[in-house]
């Protein structure tokens, strides 16, 4: 019988049911770089719902297995998930995805929490969602041995609203850009239509917590000022505030919907300015990206985003009016004196010494790490108060 002990990741989201987005491209990304790693101290399942795997193929160190396919997936975690785990005899369970513990695992799990926006703005959730994350994430905690964050903000917040949890179950470990997209170039064959055309980009589903609603107010705002300012294009799946920017009567307005992900980085590498207008976020990975690309960068004044972007980024306060006056200071409309920028190498290379600091692969790194200081009985707790759960409920 192997001495390595035995991985079972919680990879749903890869199986190929839908494109993958936010939570996915963190799952990809975490898969894909402990296959570079490869490790030989651990053996790793891909465990999703269902029958068949139509995911990719991450490399020889992964097996695939389904569980429960005649069960809806939230009711397949309380009622299958356990069994599979113990049938498989899983040495340790990684939950992607926040909410995805089983209760009584029979094996210590490790839960990444990628954000808390449910518990901290609930009226702007729908009752459904926020129901569900409350009671998914109430079992979560209650079985998670550990629980990874994705940035030192979400590990404060959690610590914050659960300070039950102890310090010694709780760490951070930055996520990375999902590539470096100042390498890419469109082949030949394939050359840009938007090479030399100016405009404003603004990645990310449309809904209220990413704050599409105040950079549309503060652009229509600023047209009136000057008209011939660059288009405003949106890219995201509708979350709610599709239908505001579906219905602008102005022709600048643009939506693009889902892009895919060799579009997404066409529109980002030739945009005159990224603009990521969030009132909230687990971590900011289209920042990084933006970045990469050597793209100027406008965010909402945001404590994550700070973390993630370091001095870079020019941090707009919340409302509309503010981000009317930052797009017409950068396209230098208006009197005001605005600091003259670092030239382009200047600011191209400050941007890739902060980039450096982000990698997958320390990301994985990190998360073996976590792993094994479970597997040996380092200080990390064994089990959660069952009062959290109630927590939960009133937070």
């Amino acid at each position: 019988m192997s001495s390595r002990k035995h991985i079972v990741i919680d990879a749903d989201i890869l199986s190929g049911k839908s494109p993958l987005t936010g939570l996915g491209i963190y799952v990809d990304k975490l898969v894909s770089a402990i296959a570079q790693i490869a490790p030989e101290d651990f053996r790793f399942t891909l465990l999703y719902h269902g029958s068949e795997w139509h995911g990719k193929n991450y490399g020889s160190i992964f097996e695939t297995a389904g569980y429960a396919p005649t069960v809806k997936h939230s009711t397949a975690i309380f009622l299958d998930l356990g069994h599979t785990l113990k049938k498989m005899q899983a040495d340790l369970f990684h939950v992607t995805c926040t909410t995805g513990a089983p209760p009584f695992p029979p094996c210590p799990v490790v839960t990444t929490v990628h954000d808390l926006y449910p518990i901290l703005d609930p009226a702007h959730v729908s009752w459904k969602a926020r129901m569900i994350f409350t009671l998914l994430f109430g079992i979560t905690r209650r079985f998670s041995n550990a629980f990874l964050c994705n940035s030192r903000f979400t590990m404060n917040e959690l610590k914050r609203i659960f300070p039950r949890i102890p310090d010694s179950a709780v760490t951070y470990s930055h996520l990375a850009p999902q590539e470096d997209f100042s390498r890419y170039c469109p082949g030949e064959d394939q050359q840009s239509q938007h090479a030399g055309e100016k405009y404003i980009f603004c990645a990310g589903a449309l809904e209220y917590r990413k704050g599409q609603d105040l950079l549309l107010n503060g652009y229509l705002k600023a047209l009136e000022k000057n008209p011939c300012l660059p288009d405003l294009y949106f890219a995201g799946t509708d979350r709610g505030l599709g239908t505001m920017i579906q219905n602008c009567p102005n022709s600048k307005v643009h939506w693009l919907r889902y892009l895919s992900p060799e579009l997404f980085k066409d529109r980002m590498i030739h945009a005159a300015l990224c603009v990521f207008p969030s009132r909230y976020e687990g971590f900011g990975i289209p920042l990084l990206e933006a970045l990469s690309a050597g793209r100027r960068v406008f965010c909402g004044d945001i404590p994550v985003f700070r973390e993630t972007g370091g001095d870079i980024p020019e941090y707009i306060p919340l409302n509309p009016d503010a981000f009317a006056e930052a797009i017409l200071h950068f396209f230098g409309q208006e009197e005001k004196s605005r600091p003259n920028p670092l030239d382009e190498q200047q600011y191209l290379r400050k941007v890739q010494d902060h980039l450096a600091q982000y990698s997958w692969v320390k990301t994985a790194e990190d998360t073996l790490q976590l792993y094994r200081n479970i597997l040996s009985g380092g200080k990390l707790m064994t089990k959660i108060p069952s009062a959290m759960i109630e927590e939960a409920v009133h937070a």
